[in-house]
C-alpha cells in the first residue's frame, strides 16, 4: 500500500478551518453574514467568555428544508454560485461553501431553521464533524445556528486564543461596523446575559450612524460620491480628529467589510496636507462597483479583494472624500462679518525677497509657461464599469489663481512697486509691541475672509492676533503663508502648467554626488515645471540658472537639494555614499514608502503636493520674524484667493478662534 493516502473529511475541514476560523470573530462574521444574505431583518448575537464559550446566531430570514440543513453542512456546497463565470458577478456575501461545516468540524455544534411556510422546523446537531442528531424542533421563522466550546477538539488553536475581553472586542467592532453598513437591518449583541447594544432598523445610513457614534458623530462630515458604476457614501473624519490610532477605520466594498491597502492608501491621501504626520484620519466609507471590478476569491476570509485597476479607485477614494472634508472645513472656518477693517493695500507681499514682475505699463504679469498641463493627470480607468474619461480631476482644492487680471492690478510704474518691495524688506527687521486696528471703508470691497478684520498685534513674533466681532483669531503666520503659498504653486502650475520662475545673472553651481547628476538630467521637465531651469555640469555639480518666484535667494540651494532628496528617494536610488544628501535621501525613503510613492509615480499629483509644500515652506515667514501691520495687512489679502487655508500643506493647524464667551470664561465673566 502506497504511503499517500486520502484524508478524511472531518479531517479536512478542521484543516480547511485553519484559514475559515481562526478565532471566535471568525464565526460571528460568517453567520451573521448568513444571516444577512438570507434576507434577515433582525439579527441576535449572544455570546458567553466572549465567545468561546457560546455563539448563537439568530434570524427572521427565509430559512433551510431539512434537505438544506444537511447541505449546508457539505464542503463546498453552496446556493450562491453554480459556474465558474458566477465569480466575476458574486453580489452576496457568503458563496465559498466552506464556513460551515469548517466550523462545525471544531466545536460542538447545532442549526435549526423553518421556512416560513412550514409548520415545524428543522435541528441538526454535529460534535467533531460528524452527525449526531436530526430532529423537528418548534420555533420561529428563521435560523438559529449555536457554537458551543469552540477549537474543543483542536487544544492547539485554542492556545492561541486571547482574554476574553480582547476575543469580545473584536466581535463587537465587527457588529458595530456591520451595523453601519446595514442600517435596515435590527442587530443586539449580548454577552454573558447583559445587552451591549440593539439597534432597531433604520431608514437610513445617517440616522443609523448617529444612534451608533452618538456625539461622536459631531466629529464627522458626510460623504456622497458617484462616478460612473464607483459610488462611495459614508462619513470621513474632521482633521482636528485625526490621532496617532485612528478611532473608526471602517471600509466596505460592496457589503462586505474588507482590510484593503488601496482604500486605506486612498482616503490616507485625501487628508495629505490636512493631518500633521504619524496621524491617522477617522473614516467610515461604504463602496459600490461593478461586481466584475472585483475579486473577492483572495482568500477564504474574503476580508481582502483585488482591485482590476486599484489606481483608478485609489484616485476615486480621495476624490470623493477630499472634496467634502475640505468643504466642511471651509464652511467651518468662514469669519463672520466684522466691524472694523483694514485699510485697502497693494496686493504685493515679498516675505524676504521679491520675485513679482511688471510689464512696461507698470502691471503685474507672471512669467508664462510653453507647455500644457499634461503631467497632472491620473491613471486612466479600466474599459468596462468606469467613465470613459481620464482621471484628471485635481487633488488639490479649487483654488483662485496666483494672480488676479490685469484690469483689477493698479497700474503702478516699475519704481514705485520696487520702492514698496524695499520699504517690505526693512519692515521684517523692526520689532513690534502692539498694532492699534486700522480702520479703512475702501478695502471692505475687496472681500475675502479678512476683509473686515481688526489686526490687534503679533505674539512672540510668531502668531498673528485678530478680532472678528466676538471672536479672537489666534494664526500661526508661517502656516498660515505656507498655506498661501502652497495655493498659489498649484494654481500656477495649473494655468500656466508650471512655477513661475525668475532668472539669475550668474548660475548658482550646487554639488551633487556622482549620479545623482544624471538623476537631474533626466528629470529636467520636472525641474522645469517646478520653477528651476538647471543644466548638469561635466563634473559632479549643477548649475541653476533659474528658480522659481517667491523663494529667497539664501534659499535657493536648500530647497534644491530638499528636493532632489525627495526625487532620489522616490527613484529607489541605493548607494553606500555618505554625502549628506544621499544620507537625506535615507532618511526620506521610508516616509516616501509609507506614502506610496514610487518610480511609477514620479509624475503624479501626490509628488508634486509633496514639493510644491516643500517649496512652500522654504519661501514661507519664519517662526520669529517681526511683521509690522503693513505685511499683515498684504498677508491677509492674499488669503482671499485661497479657497483653503485652515491647515498647511503638512496637515498643520492654521489658526485657532475663540469666542467672546470663551474668553469670559476664562476669567469667570460668565
Amino acid at each position: 500500500m502506497g504511503s499517500i493516502q486520502k484524508l478524511p473529511d472531518h479531517v479536512i475541514n478542521q484543516i480547511k478551518a485553519g484559514e475559515v476560523v481562526d478565532r471566535p470573530v471568525s464565526v460571528v462574521k460568517e453567520l451573521v453574514e448568513n444571516a444577512i444574505d438570507a434576507g434577515g431583518k433582525n439579527i441576535v448575537v449572544d455570546l458567553i467568555d466572549g465567545g468561546k464559550q457560546l455563539i448563537r446566531v439568530s434570524d427572521d430570514g427565509k430559512g433551510m428544508d431539512e434537505s438544506d440543513l444537511l447541505g449546508c453542512l457539505e464542503r463546498h456546497a453552496t446556493s450562491k454560485l453554480r459556474t465558474l463565470a458566477d465569480l466575476d458577478s458574486i453580489a452576496s456575501l457568503g458563496f465559498r461553501g466552506e464556513a460551515i461545516p469548517s466550523i462545525a468540524s471544531v466545536c460542538r455544534f447545532s442549526v435549526r431553521s423553518r421556512q416560513v411556510h412550514a409548520t415545524l422546523g428543522n435541528e441538526i446537531e454535529v460534535e467533531n464533524g460528524v452527525q449526531v442528531a436530526v430532529q423537528q424542533v418548534a420555533m420561529p421563522q428563521g435560523t438559529i445556528v449555536s457554537v458551543r466550546e469552540l477549537f474543543l477538539n483542536v487544544p492547539v488553536r485554542q492556545k492561541f486564543l486571547k482574554a476574553t475581553a480582547t476575543e469580545f472586542s473584536h466581535i463587537h467592532d465587527f457588529l458595530f461596523a456591520t451595523g453601519l453598513a446595514y442600517p435596515e437591518v435590527g442587530l443586539k449583541l449580548t454577552h454573558n446575559g447583559r445587552d451591549v447594544f440593539s439597534w432597531k432598523p433604520h431608514k437610513d445610513f445617517e440616522s443609523r450612524f448617529k444612534t451608533a457614534l452618538g456625539a461622536d458623530s459631531a466629529e464627522f462630515t458626510k460623504v456622497a460620491y458617484c462616478r460612473g458604476s464607483f459610488r462611495m457614501s459614508g462619513f470621513a473624519g474632521l482633521p482636528a480628529q485625526a490621532r496617532p490610532m485612528a478611532k473608526y477605520f471602517i471600509t466596505f466594498v460592496n457589503g462586505r467589510m474588507v482590510r484593503d491597502r488601496v482604500i486605506r492608501a486612498g482616503v490616507l491621501q485625501a487628508y495629505s496636507g490636512l493631518v500633521m504626520k504619524g496621524m491617522l484620519p477617522s473614516a467610515v466609507v461604504f463602496i459600490t462597483v461593478d461586481p466584475s471590478w472585483i475579486d473577492v476569491n483572495v482568500h477564504p476570509s474574503k476580508t481582502e479583494l483585488r482591485f482590476r485597476d486599484s489606481a483608478a479607485v485609489q484616485d476615486l477614494v480621495a476624490l470623493a472624500i477630499q472634496d467634502n472634508v475640505k468643504a466642511s472645513l471651509a464652511q467651518e472656518s468662514a469669519p463672520k462679518p466684522m466691524v472694523q477693517n483694514f485699510a485697502s493695500v497693494k496686493p504685493v507681499f515679498a516675505g524676504n525677497c521679491s520675485s513679482e514682475k511688471a510689464d512696461t505699463a507698470g502691471n503685474f504679469v507672471p512669467p508664462k509657461g510653453s507647455f500644457a498641463v499634461g503631467n497632472f493627470s491620473s491613471p486612466k480607468p479600466h474599459s468596462q464599469g468606469f467613465p470613459q474619461q481620464s482621471f484628471d480631476t485635481p487633488r488639490f482644492p479649487r483654488l483662485a489663481s496666483l494672480s488676479r487680471s490685469q484690469s483689477e492690478m493698479p497700474a503702478e510704474p516699475v519704481a514705485a512697486v520696487e520702492a514698496v518691495v524695499s520699504s517690505v524688506s526693512v519692515a521684517f527687521v523692526e520689532p513690534i509691541a502692539v498694532v492699534q486696528p486700522i480702520v479703512n471703508d475702501s478695502f471692505e470691497s475687496s472681500g475675502g475672509p479678512f476683509a473686515k478684520a481688526s489686526f490687534l498685534g503679533q505674539f512672540k513674533n510668531c502668531y498673528l492676533l485678530l478680532e472678528s466681532n466676538s471672536e479672537l483669531w489666534i494664526i500661526d503666520q508661517h502656516a498660515f503663508h505656507e498655506r498661501i503659498l502652497f495655493e498659489e504653486f498649484v494654481s500656477a502650475a495649473k494655468k500656466e502648467g508650471r512655477v513661475p520662475q525668475q532668472e539669475l545673472i550668474t548660475p548658482v553651481l550646487v554639488p551633487v554626488p556622482s549620479g545623482v547628476g544624471e538623476v537631474v538630467a533626466q528629470e529636467q521637465q520636472r525641474w522645469q515645471d517646478l520653477g528651476f531651469r538647471v543644466e548638469t555640469m561635466s563634473t559632479n555639480s549643477v548649475a541653476i540658472h533659474a528658480f522659481p518666484v517667491l523663494i529667497s535667494p539664501n534659499r535657493i540651494v536648500p530647497l534644491f537639494e530638499e528636493i532632489l532628496a525627495r526625487m532620489v528617494a522616490i527613484l529607489g536610488i541605493s548607494t553606500s555614499d555618505v554625502h549628506p544628501l544621499l544620507l537625506r535621501a535615507r532618511e526620506l525613503k521610508p516616509e516616501m514608502a509609507a506614502l506610496g510613492l514610487h518610480s511609477s509615480s514620479l509624475s503624479h499629483e501626490s509628488v508634486y503636493h509633496l514639493l510644491y509644500a516643500t517649496m512652500a515652506c522654504h519661501a514661507a515667514v519664519r517662526a520669529g520674524e517681526p511683521l509690522n501691520s503693513e505685511l499683515v495687512r498684504r498677508l491677509l489679502l492674499r488669503a482671499k484667493d485661497v479657497d483653503f487655508y485652515a491647515h498647511c500643506p503638512h496637515g498643520r493647524p492654521v489658526w485657532r478662534k475663540f469666542t467672546e464667551a470663551d474668553v469670559a470664561l476664562w476669567f469667570a465673566r460668565v
